[in-house]
């Protein structure tokens, strides 16, 4: 299946497996932005299993402290730039 992102005037759509990794790599980063802020994006998620949605994109493994953060949601940010690149976006 192709995956591409389709952007219209009542939002953005994340189409296919490819594209649909980008927006929860996107979220995964998101939360942990917060979360080094001291807040909790939902009351049941916890660090360890962010850390570990990290890992299954990024393919690295990290360890579960709050510490190292900064290294995960940058090693986020270049996965999330070559997927970018990659998709086809519709207008």
């Amino acid at each position: 299946m192709e995956s591409y992102i389709r952007h219209s005037q009542s939002g953005t759509s994340y189409v296919g497996p490819d594209a649909v990794q980008l927006f929860r790599a996107k979220s995964i980063r998101s939360a942990l932005r917060l979360w080094t802020h001291g807040l909790k994006p939902s009351r049941g998620v916890r660090l360890r299993d962010l850390i570990d949605a990290a890992s299954a994109i990024t393919g690295k493994r990290y360890p579960k402290r709050a510490s190292h953060i900064p290294f995960i949601v940058d090693d986020l940010e270049v996965w999330m730039s070559a997927m970018q690149s990659a998709l086809p976006e519709e207008k």
